[in-house]
């Protein structure tokens, strides 16, 4: 029963999103991949500020209903009736309002947890703009697919789905996306650290310890036209970070904004909650709060970041299940155990697929290795050990609510609803 109304409520808002969309005709920004899809919106939105009034899809409404939901600029309305005809009076007004009165430019998440997802949306949202961040070797969600190959067509599918005179925004260090784009024959903007017939290179990648007034960050060095220009990112400490700001300035490019514009309306962005933030942690600790979701290249990545951090005494790792990895689970876990003894002083394995983590680092010689049940257990094993001057990162797939140990080992638990994920009534009551 509850799928048949699912469906009901997925048909009723796409057809009101069709609607908006004839009626108004904005330009579409879509963004998938299996890395970075809501920092690069998050990014992309930030660095088209300049050029009118820009919609992007709230909290990370990638889905079936999210995009129609995101277009229309509504909630999720959950199990109440009510609140999903109130949705559909929204969209339906949107319908007859007169031109000008809907934004311009729409950036729009959209992913794929099953074969399907994009192509369906992709068939009637026909994009202005397609972003393709990165297709690693063991993406999340790969559990519901039956190949990484078909994992792989669905989100080029998006790109297949778009408007004849669409741009692609493509990741040039991805050979799997430049070999897609072969195939695709669209106008493309490419970004990257590399190579020569690139679009927008990024070099000199540094991360900068804050100053007194608590400004550091990222920086690096855009080649674009032949021309250098500095990028300052100051609330960004994750080099990982550069390619979703490459990937923003790269869609600037194509929607004709002028690129020292773009650079700076993009200094402004601040990562989203559960995104490789930095939060003020109890007892004079900083935590790396990278709790939304998890993957393996998403977790190798948070755990490089917190090894290169040019501050911090010890380097802790609270690192939970990753989820959806089907028969990669084991390997992908075990793998990052490895890793972790190489970026961290003291691990904490939260989970039951997490006891591969602790496994592989035991295996790797680490000798401050500790297991816990959940995320409640490992704040509470956090609270007995840590120290000022700690930098703890937390990361896990979405299911183990890690965003509960970064609750509890905050030095403001009273801001949650502003700083972390999940922080609505629907989520915290699960």
């Amino acid at each position: 029963m509850k799928t048949t109304l699912k469906n009901i409520v997925v048909f009723l808002v796409t057809l009101v999103a069709k609607g908006i969309l004839a009626r108004h005709n904005p330009r579409v920004v879509a963004i998938t991949g299996n890395v970075g899809k809501t920092s690069t919106k998050d990014a992309v939105y930030t660095a088209l500020k300049g050029i009118g009034s820009v919609r992007r899809s709230e909290k990370s409404f990638n889905s079936e209903l999210g995009v129609p939901l995101s277009i229309i600029g509504a909630n999720n309305a959950w199990s109440n009736p009510l609140a999903w005809l109130g949705v559909l009076g929204q969209g339906i007004a949107q319908i007859v309002a007169r031109k000008g009165t809907y934004p311009s430019t729409l950036v729009l998440e959209v992913g794929a947890d099953r074969p399907g997802d994009i192509s369906a949306i992709a068939k009637w949202l026909k994009p202005h703009v397609v972003v393709i961040t990165r297709l690693p070797e063991i993406p999340v969600h790969i559990e519901f697919f039956p190949t990484l190959e078909s994992l792989l067509a669905e989100k080029i599918s998006l790109a297949r789905g778009a408007r004849p005179d669409a741009t692609l925004v493509l990741n040039a260090d991805d050979p799997r996306i430049m070999e897609a784009k072969e195939s695709l024959p669209f106008r493309s903007v490419t970004f990257g650290t590399t190579g020569e017939r690139t679009t927008l290179v990024a070099s000199n990648m540094q991360i900068l310890s804050p100053d007194e007034h608590g400004r550091g960050g990222l920086t690096f060095k855009l080649d674009f036209e032949g021309k250098s220009f500095p990028v300052n990112l100051p609330h960004i400490y994750a080099e990982s970070f550069v390619t979703v700001a490459l990937a923003a300035l790269g869609v600037a490019y194509a929607l004709g904004v002028n690129m020292l514009t773009a650079i700076e309306s993009l200094s402004e962005y601040e990562s989203a909650p559960g995104r490789i933030r930095l939060i003020p942690g109890d007892k004079g600790t900083v935590i790396i709060d990278d709790t939304y979701n998890s993957s393996p290249t998403a977790c190798e990545a948070g755990l490089r970041m917190l090894k290169d951090l040019p501050f911090g005494k010890r380097k802790i790792a609270i690192i939970a299940d990753m989820l959806e990895l089907g028969k990669h689970t084991i390997d992908a876990h075990l793998a990052i155990g490895t890793l972790v003894k190489k970026t961290a002083t003291i691990v904490i394995a939260v989970g039951v697929r997490a006891r591969d983590i602790a496994k592989g680092a035991r295996e790797a010689g680490m000798k401050k290795v500790f297991e816990a049940h959940d995320a409640t257990e490992a704040s509470m094993m956090m609270k007995e050990m840590r120290k000022a001057g700690d930098v703890i990162f937390v990361k896990g797939s979405q299911g183990m609510r890690m965003e509960r140990t970064v609750k509890a080992l905050m030095a403001e638990p009273e801001r949650a609803s502003e700083l972390l994920v999940r922080q609505d009534a629907e989520w915290v009551k699960r």
